[in-house]
């Protein structure tokens, strides 16, 4: 678990799931390091896959098994108790809290939902909130993240907070999100020094457009804009060939900074991410355990009238105390994702995993390691690959770069380096490593360039 902070890994141990058991000859590194934008994302992420070798020990009982997320161990609904979401969210976190707000989609007939945020049969959005500075009795948000669970992939994304709708009248307290004079300013100033080689948006521009009058028509959501994407460029996701005419098509505009992206696309002769995997995967929420000798809190409740009106199967839940999402596809991947409403509970939490030889308490949070977001809005990701029966393992994983446009999705390959550090009979062995400029990242986003 002492791994560099400088890199990215996928990691593959020879382990029983929990028990932090470690045979450094079993071990198959594959670092690689990455620069991000550090006021969007941290620049550093780790992705341990754990092989499990042992029958694994019950979990404990989901709160919400897709399909069925109201039944005997599912969800109150958040009105029983007569208090609304945004009273909840009003008296209920402090300044620096994060609510976790799961958004769940589900389809009968994929070709017929044309639902922008669908991308397969099920697909599970974590939805990060962030209480501003004004803390408990404001309704001030300061930050919010979607992490995205669809097919074999996990799309990290960072928007503005005016764009989080699942709480009916929060949209009155959407302040705290426009750049301030002096910063458009000096990064105006540096880029200012390259002007002949810049194609990037200027914090000037970026400063006037959010404080100046909108076009609604180049916009998915004129009450939230961005920076319009550049005219006559090339959009990398084509609306389906069932969507409505005259309808908008939500990847023609910018919605989101989009963050990184992880898919595992390959796994012992099976490609998790086909849809011949939609039917049988399995998506399940459960309630964080912070341990009998922790004072912590973990709860939620169900809330779908705000969903329901894109998608009829669309359903929702709202948490306090952070949530644990689990996916299985095919027959050797599972993907979890954690997050917590406080640093005090994520160490409650993570206290709780370690004393536990089951590995069953908040099982793989050991293993997991931080996909740091805007403003504490972090998650917790663990991809977990077993071996074939009989033994052996072979799995692809790949970190795609993405863009709106083809042409500044070409700009991110251009900037990229590839090199290779280590030996071959080092202790991990040769490691490859692969990086992009923070320029360039900063412009396919449609953001002030870096110098």
């Amino acid at each position: 678990q002492q791994l560099c902070h400088n890199s990215s890994a996928l990691v593959v141990k020879n382990s029983v799931l929990g028990m932090g058991f470690r045979n450094p000859a079993m071990e198959l590194w594959l670092p690689m390091s990455m620069v991000a934008l550090p006021s969007l994302m941290l620049a550093t992420t780790t992705i341990i896959a754990t092989i499990t070798t042992t029958a694994a020990a019950v979990e404990a009982i989901p709160v919400c098994s897709y399909g069925n997320c109201s039944g005997q161990h599912g969800l109150p609904a958040c009105s029983k108790d007569g208090r609304s979401t945004l009273e909840r969210w009003r008296e209920d976190f402090s300044t620096g809290d994060r609510l976790s707000f799961v958004v769940r989609y589900t389809c009968a007939d994929i070709a017929t939902c044309n639902d922008n945020s669908l991308f397969g049969r099920m697909a599970a959005n974590l939805r990060c909130l962030v209480k501003g500075p004004s803390g408990r009795g404001s309704i001030e948000m300061t930050g919010y993240t979607d992490s995205d669970f669809f097919r074999s992939k996990i799309e990290v994304h960072t928007k503005r907070p005016c764009a989080f709708y699942m709480i009916p009248g929060l949209q009155s307290g959407k302040g705290l999100s426009v750049p301030d004079a002096a910063a458009a300013t000096n990064a105006s100033q540096v880029e200012d020094e390259d002007a002949e080689n810049s194609t990037c948006s200027n914090a000037d521009q970026l400063l006037e457009f959010y404080t100046g009058s909108v076009d609604p028509d180049r916009q998915i959501d004129p009450g939230c804009p961005y920076m319009p994407l550049p005219e006559g460029e090339d959009i990398v996701r084509k609306p389906v060939s069932s969507w409505p005419e005259g309808k908008k098509w939500s990847w023609n505009y910018q919605f989101s900074y989009l963050g990184p992206v992880y898919d595992v696309t390959y796994v012992n002769g099976e490609y998790p991410g086909a849809s011949q995997y939609d039917a049988s995967e399995e998506l399940e929420e459960y309630l964080i355990n912070f341990g009998a000798a922790s004072t912590e809190v973990a709860s939620g409740c169900e809330e779908d009238e705000t969903l329901s009106w894109g998608n009829s199967d669309a359903s929702g839940a709202f948490y306090d105390g952070g949530v644990h999402i689990r996916s299985t596809r095919g027959s050797y991947l599972t993907r979890r994702m954690y997050q917590f409403k406080n640093d005090v509970q994520r160490d409650a939490a993570m206290a709780a995993a370690l004393a536990d030889p089951t590995g069953m308490t908040n099982p793989g949070l050991m293993y997991a390691h931080l996909v740091a977001g805007m403003s504490g809005c972090d998650v917790e990701m663990v991809f977990e690959v077993k071996p074939k029966l009989g033994g052996g393992l072979e799995t692809h994983f790949s970190f795609p770069l993405f863009a709106y446009t083809s042409e500044r999705q070409t700009q991110l390959r251009e900037s990229s380096v590839v090199w290779i550090s280590g030996t071959a009979d080092s202790a991990y062995g040769e490691a490859l490593h692969f990086g992009v400029t923070q320029r360039a990242l900063q412009h396919a986003q449609n953001l002030p360039c870096a110098s």
